[in-house]
Parts: structure tokens; C-alpha cells; sequence
């Protein structure tokens, strides 16, 4: 059985970090909030592997809801394999780090797919429990890195284009050019 590595990363960290090490994933349904496309660098958005927008509303209405959260969001992912299928392929390849935008790193979504990967892939915690994961800590504290340093063409590619996902950004180009005459 091979060990895997997935790493925890906030959007904003990641803005200001050296890139790591394998591929990278945005794990968020919703684009970062004051973040510019541009800005962020990673290999592909995995939005169908984040939370329900239903479930992501309930969870964040009461954070106490945390435990049933977690229970709701691995049925969630157990019924739709699929859209896991990109991030067990990285994983087979090399670590993977998944971005998420969630100001909470002690309880976000992020933590419970990492730990719902590894389980799945034949490794679990100490306990079990969210968040104990000893291969999957988040990186903290890493230095500001070369801005201009790119992985593997990554940076450059940015990340996969999917049907409706520059709708917002195409808006928005429309908006600047009717208000620029």
C-alpha cells in the first residue's frame, strides 16, 4: 500500500506561498472571494467535489452543525464518485494540495474530503476523526517564495476550462467595456 500525501492549503496562504510540490486543487464550489483568476495558480478546479451549495448554506447558518456536517458531506461525496476520480488519479501520481477559502482551519470542508481520500484509500487516522490525519497537516508558516516561479507548466495552463465556468468573468469584461464608452 502506497502512502499518500494531501496537503491543506487557504486560498489566501497559497496567494503569498512558493507553489508545492505535485498537483493542486481548488476544492471550493464558489470562485474566492477578491481573488482574480489571474492570481491564483493551481491544476484544476474540483468544484463538484465540494459541498452542496444546500449544504454548505445549512453548515454555515450554525457552525455547531459541524459533526452532522461532516456526516452529510461524506454521503454527498460517497454518491458521487466521479467527481472524485480527478484527485485519486493525482494522488496515485504525487502529493496533491487542496486550496479552500474557508476563514475556519480547524473545522471547513477541505479537512473532511482530505480525510474522506485518504480513508478511501485504504489509510485512516488515529482515531478516525477529521483533522488527525498525520500525512494531511496543513502547511503553515512557509516562506514568501519566488513569485515567478512556476511547476510544471501548471502556473501557466491555470486550470481547466469547463462549460459556464467564465460566465461571471465574461460578465464582467462585458460590464468594463459598455461602461469604458
Amino acid at each position: 500500500m502506497s502512502k499518500h500525501r494531501i496537503d491543506l492549503r487557504r486560498v489566501r496562504d497559497h496567494l503569498d506561498e512558493a507553489p508545492p510540490p505535485g498537483r493542486v486543487f481548488l476544492v471550493d464550489r464558489l470562485w474566492p472571494r477578491g481573488v482574480s483568476k489571474e492570481a491564483l495558480h493551481f491544476d484544476d478546479w474540483a468544484k463538484d467535489a465540494a459541498p452542496s451549495s444546500d449544504l454548505r448554506r445549512w453548515f454555515h447558518a450554525d457552525p455547531e452543525r459541524w459533526p452532522r456536517f461532516q456526516r452529510r458531506y461524506r454521503a454527498e461525496l460517497e454518491d458521487n464518485p466521479e467527481a472524485l476520480r480527478p484527485l485519486r488519479e493525482a494522488m496515485a501520481e504525487g502529493p496533491v494540495t487542496l486550496l479552500y477559502a474557508a476563514h475556519d482551519t480547524d473545522r471547513n470542508h477541505a479537512m473532511v474530503l482530505r480525510d474522506y481520500l485518504l480513508e478511501t484509500a485504504g489509510e485512516t487516522g488515529k482515531s478516525g476523526k477529521t483533522g488527525e490525519q498525520g500525512n494531511g497537516k496543513q502547511e503553515q508558516g512557509k516562506g514568501r517564495g519566488d513569485k515567478g516561479a512556476e511547476r510544471s507548466g501548471a502556473a501557466k495552463k491555470g486550470p481547466e476550462k469547463k462549460s459556464g465556468d467564465n460566465k461571471s468573468a465574461d460578465r464582467r469584461s462585458a460590464d468594463r467595456k459598455s461602461s469604458a464608452k
